[in-house]
C-alpha cells in the first residue's frame, strides 16, 4: 500500500511540474504570436491597439470593434498575396484553419478584461469557428 501511495504522489508531482512547464510557455495576456516562413513575430495589446479598430457586424446580429487581420500581417510587412492557408491557435489548444479567400473575413477583438484576443469570423451565423484567448497565427 505504500509503494502505491509513492507512485501516486510522485505521478501528481510530475503532473504539476509538466503544468507550470506548460503554462510559462504561453502567454495569456496582451501577446499574439504571428509565425510566417519559419520567423516569429510578438505583438503585444497595445501594438494591435495602434492599428485601426472597425466596427463590424456579425450575421447573428452582434456588433464588435475588432482588428482586421489583413491590416495586423499588413503593419508586419507580411505579403499576404503568397499566403495559402491561416492556422489561428488558442490557449486552450483549439486551432482553426482557413483558407486564403476568407482571410478578409477574420478579425481580431480585444477583451479589455483579460487582454486576451479573440477571433471573430462576421459571416459565420452561429460563431462556431471563433476562437477565444488567441495566442498563435500561424502562415503557410
Amino acid at each position: 500500500m505504500k509503494k502505491v501511495r509513492l507512485l501516486l504522489f510522485v505521478l501528481v508531482l510530475m503532473l504539476a511540474i509538466l503544468v507550470l512547464i506548460f503554462q510559462n510557455s504561453i502567454s495569456v495576456e496582451g501577446e499574439l504570436a504571428v509565425i510566417y516562413q519559419q520567423e516569429e513575430y510578438k505583438l503585444s495589446s497595445d501594438d494591435i491597439s495602434a492599428l485601426a479598430e472597425h466596427p463590424i457586424h456579425t450575421e447573428r446580429g452582434s456588433t464588435h470593434q475588432a482588428y482586421k487581420l489583413t491590416e495586423i500581417l499588413d503593419y508586419l510587412e507580411i505579403a499576404t498575396k503568397e499566403i495559402e492557408q491561416i492556422s489561428v491557435s488558442s490557449i486552450d489548444g483549439m486551432r482553426l484553419t482557413v483558407k486564403r479567400n476568407e482571410m478578409k473575413d477574420l478579425y481580431l477583438e480585444l477583451d479589455d478584461r483579460s487582454s486576451t484576443f479573440r477571433l471573430i469570423i462576421p459571416p459565420d451565423t452561429f460563431a462556431q469557428r471563433w476562437l477565444k484567448n488567441v495566442h498563435k497565427i500561424e502562415m503557410q
